[in-house]
């Protein structure tokens, strides 16, 4: 993902792509976001309704913020590209979150990673999901 887009991401979303390590300090998702600017929309959608739910979660836990990020928040280990779909790997999650991803990673599969015109996979030694103008261009 272009660094304008990702930056966009992790601006709009710190409680799910950073993280406060052993010195207090606020770390951002180590691997960075390693798909195509096409999937933007796909991630900006799963995380605005995982935060929303982190969010209902909040109010009615009894927790200090440490106890609610280090428990609670959903927290992106890793996102990145396998097999022609998004990975979205986090830590912290329950069935309600899982959904989330699930579907995203679903809808991957049917938009080009590239530029988000709708795609299909397209095979030849790696398999990505694109429109038939990217694939052309590739």
């Amino acid at each position: 993902m272009s660094p304008e887009l990702e930056n966009k991401l992790i601006e709009k979303y710190p409680e799910i792509f950073t993280r406060t390590n052993e010195y207090g300090e606020h770390e951002v998702v180590s691997y960075g976001i390693g798909v195509g600017d096409g999937w933007y929309n796909i991630i900006d959608s799963a995380c605005i309704n995982i935060q929303s739910h982190m969010e209902h979660h909040r109010a009615k836990k009894h927790l200090t913020p440490k106890e609610f990020e280090e428990s609670i928040q959903t927290k992106a280990a890793q996102v990145k590209e396998k097999f022609g779909g998004l990975r979205f790997y986090v830590d912290n999650s329950d069935e309600y979150v899982r959904g989330i991803l699930a579907m995203a990673e679903s809808m991957s599969t049917r938009v080009c990673e590239n530029c988000g015109n709708p795609g299909k996979q397209r095979k030849g030694g790696w398999i990505k999901t694109l429109c038939d103008s990217c694939e052309v261009k590739k």
